[in-house]
């Protein structure tokens, strides 16, 4: 059971760098072949740049109520307080 198990995992490494291998190499003949055929134009037109919400204002959530909530004193094996 141990050797099929080891077979099978170097057989799916096997495949895993040949793929990886693969992208690599045809990753950039792609990028080469499609700024060949298609030429770039420049946009001269500026977009509006929207500001983030300050950190003070986000809404995210509410605060939990933890007035119900009982606190403990916890103190590990080590004699770390928690």
């Amino acid at each position: 059971m141990k050797s099929a198990l080891t077979t099978i995992l170097l057989a799916c490494a096997a495949l895993l760098a040949a793929n990886t291998a693969a992208a690599q190499t045809a990753a950039p003949n792609a990028a080469s072949n499609a700024t060949a055929s298609t030429p770039k134009t420049k946009k001269t037109s500026k977009k509006a740049v929207k500001k983030a919400p300050a950190a003070g204002t986000e809404e995210d959530e509410p605060e939990p109520d933890v007035s119900s909530s009982a606190v403990y004193e916890y103190q590990c094996e080590l004699g770390a307080k928690l």
